[in-house]
C-alpha cells in the first residue's frame, strides 16, 4: 500500500509539474538547477496545479479522483506538446535533462545523491507508520472522514435528511448545544439551522488529497498522505539548507545533517504520522522558500520561479486558517522592490497568487465552513477588542 500511494502520487505530481513548467518555460525559467532541484521543482509545481484543480472540483460539487487524473494527463500532454514544438524550433527546453547520466556526475555528486536516497528510504520507514485514526481524535478523525466523504459524494456540503426532518425543539435533546447557539453534531461538525446541513470545520485542501488517497486504497490509502507530505517537506528543507550553505565546502553535508536531525525529532515524527494538515503546510512553505531563495539569486527576474514561490505560499492559505502571517514576506519584499526601484512585471507572478488565493480561501471558508471561520475570527476579534480597546481613543486623539 505504501509504495502504491507514493508511486502513483509522485507520478501524478511529476507529470502535472512537467506540463505546468513546460508551459511556463517561456517566462524565463533559466536557472541552472541540478537534478535534485529539478525534481523538487516538478513535484512542487505538480502539487500546486493538482491542489487547485482538486479544490475547484470539490467546490463545484463534482469532485472525483479520476477527474483529477484526467486534468493531470491533459496538462502533462500540453507540456509535452509545448516541449516538442520548442525543440522543433531549435529553442532550449526548460526541463531538459532532468536526469543527468550517472557517468557524468562528479564523485561528490554521486555520494550526495546516494546518501540522499538512503536518507529518504530511512525516512520512509520512520514516517509511513501512520496513526490509524478513522473517527474521533478531534482534527484527525474529521479530516479522514471528510476525505472519504468527498471521494464518495463529490462535494463538501454535508446533508442529513433525517436531521432535516427532526423538529427543531428536539435539537437540544439529540444534539449538544454550543455556547454560540449552534449544535454539536459530532466531533468538529456543527448544525446551525433546520435545513439538515452539517458544517465541517477547517479549510479543505488537505481533505482533497485525502480523498485521492482514499480512492487509491480506502482509509489505509488516505492515511499515507500525511507521511508523503512529511517526506517531501524534509526533501525541500534539505534543498533550502543546501542552497543557503552552498558557499561552504561541506555545504551539502551540513544540510543533510541538519535535515536528518530534524527528520527524527519526536514532534516531526508525530505529525508525519498524524493525519492533519501540518505536513502539507510544511511542504508548501519550504518549497516556496526554496523557490523564493533561487528567485532572489536571479535578482527577482524569473517569472516561473516567482510563480512557484508565490503559488506555494499562497496555497498555504487554502490549507489552514492560521497562515496569514505569510503575508509579512510579500509585504516587506514589495516595499523593498519599490523603494529600490527594482519593480518588474515578471514579479507579478509572485504577488498575484498571494492576493488571489487568500481571497479564494476566504470565499471557500464562508461557503463551506462558515461556523468554523466565524468562531476563529470572531474569537480573535473579541480578544483583540478586550485587550486593546483602549488604543482607539488614543489613536483618535493622535489623529
Amino acid at each position: 500500500m505504501v509504495f502504491l500511494v507514493i508511486g502513483l502520487l509522485t507520478l501524478l505530481n511529476l507529470g502535472t509539474g512537467f506540463g505546468l513548467l513546460a508551459l511556463l518555460a517561456p517566462l524565463k525559467f533559466r536557472q541552472k538547477l541540478d537534478p535534485l532541484e529539478r525534481l523538487l521543482s516538478m513535484l512542487g509545481a505538480g502539487v500546486l496545479a493538482n491542489s487547485l484543480l482538486g479544490l475547484l472540483l470539490a467546490d463545484a460539487g463534482v469532485y472525483a479522483s479520476w477527474l483529477l487524473l484526467v486534468g493531470a494527463l491533459v496538462l502533462a500532454a500540453a507540456g509535452f506538446f509545448r516541449q516538442s514544438r520548442r525543440k522543433e524550433q531549435g529553442g532550449s527546453t526548460a526541463l531538459s535533462s532532468l536526469a543527468v547520466p550517472f557517468t557524468q556526475w562528479t564523485l561528490p555528486g554521486r555520494v550526495e545523491y546516494l546518501l540522499v536516497a538512503l536518507w529518504l528510504a530511512g525516512a520512509t520507514l520512520i514516517y509511513f507508520r501512520p496513526h490509524e485514526i478513522m473517527w474521533g481524535g478531534a482534527d484527525a478523525g474529521v479530516y479522514i472522514n471528510l476525505g472519504a466523504y468527498l471521494e464518495q459524494q463529490g462535494t463538501l456540503v454535508v446533508k442529513d435528511e433525517l436531521l432535516a426532518e427532526l423538529p427543531p425543539e428536539l435539537y437540544p435533546t439529540f444534539l449538544r448545544t454550543m455556547p454560540d447557539g449552534t449544535f454539536f453534531w459530532s466531533s468538529g461538525f456543527l448544525v446551525t439551522d433546520q435545513t439538515g446541513r452539517i458544517w465541517p470545520p477547517f479549510y479543505h485542501l488537505h481533505v482533497v488529497w485525502l480523498a485521492a488517497g482514499f480512492a487509491l486504497g480506502g482509509v489505509a490509502g488516505a492515511l499515507q498522505l500525511t507521511p508523503y507530505w512529511a517526506l517531501l517537506a524534509t526533501f525541500a528543507i534539505y534543498l533550502v539548507a543546501r542552497r543557503l550553505l552552498k558557499g561552504s565546502p561541506h555545504g551539502w553535508w551540513l544540510a543533510l545533517g541538519a535535515v536528518g536531525s530534524l527528520a527524527i525529532t519526536a514532534i516531526q515524527v508525530w505529525f508525519a504520522r498524524y493525519p492533519t494538515s501540518e505536513m502539507l503546510t510544511q511542504f508548501l512553505f519550504w518549497f516556496g522558500l526554496w523557490a523564493f531563495i533561487v528567485w532572489g539569486e536571479d535578482e527577482y527576474e524569473d517569472g516561473t520561479l516567482a510563480y512557484l514561490a508565490g503559488g506555494a505560499w499562497g496555497t498555504t492559505f487554502l490549507v489552514r486558517i492560521d497562515t496569514f502571517f505569510v503575508w509579512i514576506i510579500p509585504a516587506v519584499l514589495a516595499v523593498y522592490l519599490i523603494g529600490e526601484k527594482r519593480w518588474q512585471r515578471s514579479q507579478l507572478w509572485f504577488f498575484a497568487p498571494l492576493v488571489i488565493l487568500p481571497i479564494y480561501a476566504t470565499w471557500h471558508a464562508l461557503v463551506f465552513a462558515r461556523p468554523y471561520f466565524d468562531n476563529i475570527y470572531g474569537y480573535a476579534l473579541a480578544v483583540a477588542w478586550q485587550q486593546f480597546w483602549w488604543l482607539l481613543p488614543i489613536m483618535g486623539l493622535a489623529g
